[in-house]
């Protein structure tokens, strides 16, 4: 074992670090190693068979103190083991959470050593629990089409669980990628609301919930400490990304080609635990566009996650410089 988890270090917030590892230790982990969870969002309603709504990569590094979340649009081209091309959201619905990891991970080319699953009835009785959410809207939506009734204005609105649910649900009028940023911005303001310190008096209600709605390989006393970790992680260093793509037609199906030039990027600064704010601005900018950007196959990308091929400078394909 090693002699990190033989002393209890001084800080309190290393010896909160150290009583994680120890831990994980026994999941396989190393002292360095970050852990990787993959979050999934279902919209089953209880249906079998149904697709996965989110799928989100979350990366806890706990050297550098970061965490990363980078979203899957659903809509993603992949090649699902056993199954072969499909969109990724499909994998859950071929094999639940087992398939949607291993997609997952021959998607990103990044070993998952967790999920946790909640499905949207959960999201919605958590965010009562909590009082209602903040979420800043970036762009208004009004549709009082067939099946949508949603007046909701730009800005920073206050939202309880049936209003949060449906303007993370809503796809209506516009793409994978804003349903996607919205989703994101939801998981934003409920980890803001859930880590705050007034939270501990709504714990009986909240682990209820839990119990009920969310399903993950993760032990209690894992989540316990996760959990207070997380509450002292300052919020500039959770930081999310939205994988970015182009629209394509396949045999008559819509599907979003991934960029794996932008993928690469991401995941090379996940493994040296830089910040991932460059790729998000060209993400949300769309600079980081198709047009004429080398295709990698998937072994050929896994390869190259596999022996960390430096990222690529501006002056090589058009990626963003190293910081």
């Amino acid at each position: 074992m090693n002699m990190m988890f033989d002393t209890a270090p001084d800080d309190p917030q290393e010896a909160m670090i150290d009583r994680i590892r120890r831990q994980l230790s026994v999941r396989g982990k190393e002292p360095g190693e970050p852990l990787n969870l993959l979050l999934i969002g279902s919209d089953a309603r209880g249906e079998t068979g149904a697709r996965s709504d989110t799928l989100i990569f979350m990366s806890i590094n706990f050297v550098d103190r970061r965490v990363y979340m980078v979203s899957i649009p659903r809509d993603t081209r992949v090649i699902i083991p056993g199954r072969g091309q499909d969109k990724i959201n499909a994998a859950y619905a071929y094999g639940e959470a087992d398939l949607a990891i291993r997609t997952t991970e021959e998607f990103l080319g990044a070993a998952i050593d967790s999920f946790v699953e909640i499905d949207f009835e959960g999201f919605k009785e958590l965010v009562d629990a909590l009082g209602g959410i903040e979420i800043d809207v970036k762009t208004a939506i009004h549709d009082e089409s067939p099946g949508y009734n949603m007046n909701i204005p730009a800005g920073r609105q206050e939202m309880d669980g049936e209003t949060a649910l449906n303007y993370v649900r809503y796809r209506h009028g516009d793409s994978d990628f804003s349903r996607t940023e919205r989703q994101q911005a939801f998981l934003r303001a409920l980890a803001a609301n859930t880590l705050q310190a007034r939270t501990i008096f709504k714990l009986p209600r909240l682990i209820n919930i839990f119990d009920e709605h969310v399903s993950t390989d993760l032990s209690e006393r894992e989540m316990i400490a996760l959990g207070n970790w997380l509450r002292e992680l300052p919020r500039n260093r959770l930081e999310t990304v939205t994988l970015m793509g182009a629209s394509t037609m396949i045999g008559g199906i819509s599907f979003v080609e991934p960029d794996r030039l932008f993928l690469a990027e991401v995941m090379a600064r996940i493994d040296a635990g830089r910040s991932l704010k460059p790729m998000k601005s060209m993400d949300e900018s769309g600079k980081m566009s198709m047009e004429k950007r080398p295709v990698f196959s998937g072994a050929e990308f896994r390869v190259s996650r596999l022996k960390r091929v430096p990222v690529c400078r501006a002056s090589e394909q058009g990626a963003v410089s190293d910081l």
